[in-house]
């Protein structure tokens, strides 16, 4: 299931996009829902009790306008650990350098043409999609385990058992291992959202909101203490994976 949400101050053009969308997901029989915004501090508030995989935006808007809008809902997504693709919907082509540093996904002028937001959309839901099936096979006690690297905020060795913490708050835990941690967990370092701290830990930098001396807040509010002098690379690599936008993200 997609959840989409479109912001656009005027309704006439909140109804041809809404309209053009449902047309998008009857001829891709896609599972997803769309959700209507009149401004961007109503998107904002939802976001507390609803995430979104695509954002749609008008940029000139009153109040608050979609570049703006845009920067809100980055900096909304890095304390939950999500991140949505944006499409800028606009009049004018002045923002366009704007809209790539709210790392938009595309950047559409009105009037919306069908076959243009048909394209982006289908571009978005690519990486979507090949973002979530991503995943890893775990050798457990009752057998083997399929745990997509999304859902995987960080992995711990404890006694030789490494043990990966999910986002729904449950745990997944291996059986003892044979080889060293490092290349047991070889499947998620390949993958540049994962960064080795010390000799016992995994984070998905993704899902980290914060770093201190020696501790990692992770987006669900679980602290975890890691080594003092394994931070300073901690915080490098979380650092660089932001200021490039998010690998994987779209």
């Amino acid at each position: 299931m997609y959840h989409i949400a479109l912001c656009d101050d005027e309704a006439l053009q909140r109804q041809i996009t809404g309209e053009i969308l449902d047309r998008y997901i009857a001829g891709r029989k896609l599972a997803a829902t769309v959700r209507k915004f009149s401004g961007g501090q109503e998107l904002l508030n939802a976001m507390y009790d609803e995430t979104f995989d695509i954002y749609i935006l008008d940029i000139v808007m009153p109040e608050m306008n979609g570049i703006e809008l845009g920067f809100s809902l980055r900096k909304a997504e890095h304390k939950t650990g999500q991140e949505g693709a944006i499409i800028y919907l606009t009049t004018s082509p002045d923002f366009a350098l704007e809209g790539y540093h709210a790392k938009a996904a595309a950047y559409l002028l009105k009037p919306v043409k069908e076959k243009e937001l048909f394209a982006a959309l289908d571009n978005v839901l690519q990486k979507l999609s090949d973002r979530r099936e991503q995943s890893v096979l775990i050798k457990t006690a009752d057998g083997t385990c399929c745990i997509t690297f999304d859902s995987i905020i960080f992995a711990e060795q404890i006694d030789r058992i490494p043990h990966y913490y999910l986002r729904d708050g449950s745990c997944v835990s291996g059986i003892t291992m044979r080889a060293s941690y490092q290349e047991t967990m070889t499947p998620l370092l390949a993958d540049s959202r994962f960064c080795l701290c010390g000799a016992s830990f995994v984070f998905n930098l993704h899902h980290i909101r914060s770093i201190t001396k020696n501790t990692v807040t992770l987006a669900d509010g679980k602290q975890v203490a890691v080594p003092k002098r394994a931070v300073a690379a901690l915080h490098t690599a979380w650092m660089q994976y932001w200021l490039k936008g998010g690998s994987k993200n779209v």
